[in-house]
């Protein structure tokens, strides 16, 4: 999947995919050594709560610049929208994924009304869909 995304975006040598407690890094375009190059953080609580130290970090990289997006509470289907519109705004080098909760989100129902059970295999069965979804828009 992911390889299939660096391919459709030009890329030519793939980062590595790296997965830490439920991130996922992924290249999103080619940095060029002339342009300051940038992160895009994205997820829930955790991420939040991550922000200080990953702005702190940054601000140590002079040719990086960092943007965290989190909110409590939410899945990665909550943030598909806002995540495309930020990707067409910033244009990131990098993009950081972090999908560890929001099991209670509206977008994470069944059509009855039910949710999806946390850690079930049909919750990171929807989680990957959700990340399908939104590497082949």
């Amino acid at each position: 999947m992911i390889a299939k995304f660096a391919k459709r975006l030009g890329i030519t040598s793939l980062l590595t995919t790296i997965f830490v407690l439920g991130m996922t890094v992924v290249p999103y375009a080619q940095a060029t050594a002339v342009t300051q190059k940038t992160a895009l953080f994205y997820g829930d609580s955790l991420m939040w709560e991550a922000r200080p130290t990953i702005l702190e970090k940054f601000s140590t990289k002079p040719s990086w610049k960092a943007y965290v997006h989190a909110w409590p509470a939410i899945a990665l289907c909550d943030m598909t929208s806002w995540l495309q519109a930020d990707l067409d705004l910033y244009r990131p080098n990098v993009v950081t994924l972090e999908t560890h909760g929001g099991s209670l989100s509206p977008c994470m129902k069944h059509p009855d009304g039910s949710y999806i059970v946390r850690g079930s295999k049909e919750y990171y069965d929807k989680i990957q869909s959700d990340l399908n979804y939104f590497f082949s828009t």
